[in-house]
Order: C-alpha cells, then structure tokens, then sequence
C-alpha cells in the first residue's frame, strides 16, 4: 500500500538566494574554484550545482517541477504542477533571468504536467538522502530531472522494503520517489599507442605489478606545475594522500622508457565532507568514508610532453583510430570548461576503450555508492550519461560540442565507472569539473592555458 501524500508546503529554499552570485561564478563557464576553500568542518569547500539554479526558478514560479532538453527536437521541456502558480511565460521568463546566457539554446519551450514543484522535491531530498543512503542494499540517490520525481537505486529487493518504510517514516509521498534495481557500480580499464607529446584521451598505467590500464583525462596544469588528471582509482593505492604511483604511457616498461609522471594530488577518503551548497548539500553519510571526485593530478617529469595542452586526441566516431600517424593526432581543441549542462544535453567522451563517443545527460549530481577495489566509498555528486563506456575508460574526458562545425570543446568532467541497472541498462558516470577543481585546485585545461 503506498503512503498518504503530504499537503502540499512549498518550502523557501533561504540558502539559495545567498549563493546566487556565487553560482554564477562557480557552476557557469567561468568556472574557478581553489582547493585551498574550506567549509566550516574544516573540509573542502561545497559548490553549488544546477540543481541550486533550478531552486532560484522554483522561487520565481512556484509551480515549476524541473527541465530537461531534447536536442534532436530542438525543445527545452518544463514541468509545471496545474494546481501551482506559473504559466509558460512566467517560467520561459524566469529561466532567462536565472540562467542567463546559459540557459539552453533550444528554440522551442513545451511545458509537461508534473505533480510535484522542484522546491518539494528538494526539500524531500534534504530529507531522504541522509536516511536512505546508507541502508543496506542502497546505491544512489538523487533526482530524476527529467521525471519530476526522486530516484533510489536498489540492488536488493530487501532494500525496497527498507526505502519505502523510511518514506513513510519521514512523510514522503511513494509515488513521488522511483525505485530503480541497479546492479552495480564498478571502475573500468584498456590499452592504446605510444604517443608524443601527450594527449587527453590516451591509454596511460601504473607501475604497481598488474596495475589497471586507464585514460589520460587531460593535460593541465596546477600551481604552476605540469601535469595531467585521470582517476583516483587509477593509481597503485586509490582515494590515498601521498600515495607515489609513476604513470607510464602507453604501459610500463622495464627497462623503464614510457614513464611519465608521478601522482602528486590524490585526496585521501574522509568522512562528514561536503560537496556541494544549496538546499541539498552532498554530505558523506555516517560511517563512511567520501570523494566529491574519483580524480587525481599527476606532475610530469618531461615538461615537454605538456606541449599539446588543450589538445583531445580525436580517433574517428565509435572507434580508437584515425587515419595517418600518431604524431600529432587530429584533436579536439578545448577552449572553455562548464558545468552549466542539464539533462538532455550531448556530451563526448574518447576513452581507450570506447573511442570516441556521445550520449546525453541522463542525471545530475546523484551520490553513488561503490564497492570495488576492496575500497568502500561514496562518490558525491556524480552525474550520468548514456554514451558508451567499457574497461580502460576510467578517467576520460567528458566534454561538450556546442558548434558541430567546428573541433572546439567545452571540457566538463571525467569519467569515473560503469554504473548497471538489473533490466540491463548501463550509464556511464562522470566527475563533473567544478568538483575536481575544488578537491584538487583550480587546473588550466585550455589551449593556450586561457581557462
């Protein structure tokens, strides 16, 4: 039987309103953040995501209930509850005052009936997240952008029953949190050519005997040094400060003639950290310990090899290849870095395994929970995207083509694993770069080190 829906109280989201100017800068194009920012607890400082922008619209039209795009119909679609305030020009107005010169470039507007405001389902969240996520046989939570409800990823049919208590428990409406059974959340790895100078995109190793086979996610450069990002479980010893792993490219050798360079920033696991600001706070459930990113930089030890910065290695669509040498390959050119995507949007990801492919943005800011490597972890505020993944992938850059005329890309995060769904369904998950740069410290990743 499910339970009783709550009366209806939208509840003012008095946090959001604070953060605003600092969203503009923080979750938008310009986005810089300094790992050195703390929060209160002495942790990194949280972000604001686009789910805090979403709050700022449901302040402005109380019946909006979340957006999502569809790029091929060229439509940006809206929720709006019948019984709520707000009408299509009241929230195709709000959306411009709030996003600005980033809301989506869609050119039509089609408003859906939803029966929940975006302010309730956030306030639910607030609620639900510290509960439900460390039960038992829980592995994500978040919200469902394009579904105007929440979602819980269950990979136990105990678990179901343990969720749906809880929501009785804390008032929360049955039918306005979707349970999906999830398989498993797991990291990837593969292998590819040797090539100079190097190149987001390339296969890159470890020199742990049996170390896995990863992807260069960029080269970028921090505090001044040179260097590049690919996950943190990429090294010898993942989600560990000081750890010293040299990385090769392509693999390791001995004698060693492929190194090229050393983990440097790799933030340990912490408990009660947080992620990121607004209403929904991203903290790390008691009794475990949290990334807000599955990331690490490592410094080189041949400045020489950072000559390509703000270069992707381009191999032709669905493949790892491309006509003609190694040296230099065709590349993708990064000119700007964003987190200011919603759900709908296409994004590209070229890893060692999968090449080079697209999807869309399935969900944002969901908290996972993995299990692999004998090191149990929650990853804060992944977001999940459907283009192909496969082992050797971990650590890829993630990026938008805003002009498909044209090879320069917004870079937008790093892929992280494989998350699986039990009727098949598999998504791919990403560090989005604004969480990277406030673990690790704000990265220059442009061509011509512009951003």
């Amino acid at each position: 039987m499910k339970g009783q829906r709550t009366n209806r109280v939208v509840v003012p989201v008095k946090t959001i309103v604070c953060v605003l100017s600092l969203l503009l800068c923080l979750v938008f194009p310009a986005v810089t953040v300094s790992a050195q920012a703390q929060d209160a607890s002495g942790g990194q400082a949280a972000l604001p995501t686009i789910h805090d922008a979403f709050a700022q619209i449901g302040q402005k039209v109380t019946g909006f209930g979340g957006m999502f795009i569809d790029e091929k119909k060229d439509t940006l679609y809206v929720f709006l509850v019948p019984s709520q305030p707000g009408d299509a020009v009241q929230i195709d107005r709000a959306i411009t005052e709030v996003l600005g010169a980033n809301r989506p470039p869609q050119h039509q507007l089609k408003v859906l009936e939803g029966q929940y405001t975006f302010l309730e389902l956030m306030d639910w969240y607030a609620h639900l997240r510290p509960q439900v996520l460390p039960l038992a046989g829980v592995v994500m939570t978040g919200i469902d952008d394009s579904g105007n409800r929440l979602r819980v990823g269950i990979d136990t049919p105990a678990a179901a029953a343990a969720v749906e208590s809880q929501l009785d428990a804390l008032g929360i409406p049955r039918d306005a949190v979707k349970l999906v059974e999830v398989a498993s959340a797991r990291a990837e790895g593969s292998l590819t050519d040797r090539i100079r100078p190097l190149y987001a995109g390339l296969q890159i190793q470890g020199d742990k005997q049996g170390a896995v086979q990863c992807t260069l996610g960029v080269v970028a450069k921090l505090n001044g040094a040179n260097g590049f990002v690919t996950a943190s479980h990429c090294a010898n010893n993942p989600f560990t400060a000081n750890d010293t792993t040299l990385f090769s490219q392509p693999l390791r050798t001995y004698p060693d003639v492929t190194s090229i360079g050393n983990d440097s920033v790799n933030p340990a696991l912490q408990p009660g950290i947080t992620c990121t600001q607004g209403q929904l706070r991203n903290t790390c459930p008691n009794g475990w310990n949290c990334r807000c990113t599955d990331t690490l930089f490592a410094q080189l030890n041949n400045n020489n090899n950072a000559s390509a910065l703000g270069s992707i290695a381009r191999p032709d669509a669905g493949t790892i290849t491309w006509n003609g040498g190694n040296n230099p390959p065709p590349t993708y050119t990064i000119t700007a870095k964003s987190v200011a995507f919603v759900p709908g949007t296409t994004v590209n990801q070229v890893g060692i395994t999968s090449g080079n492919v697209s999807g869309t943005i399935d969900k944002v800011c969901e908290d996972w929970k993995f299990t692999d490597y004998n090191t149990p972890r929650y990853i804060l505020c992944l977001n999940e995207a459907t283009y192909t993944h496969g082992p050797g992938d971990s650590g890829a850059p993630v990026f938008v083509i805003p002009n498909p005329a044209s090879t320069n890309v917004t870079f937008t995060g790093f892929h992280t694993g494989d998350v699986a769904y039990k009727n098949g369904n598999h998504f791919a998950a990403y560090s989005p770069i604004d969480q990277v740069q406030n673990e690790l410290g704000t990265l220059t990743v442009c061509a011509g080190g512009s951003c």
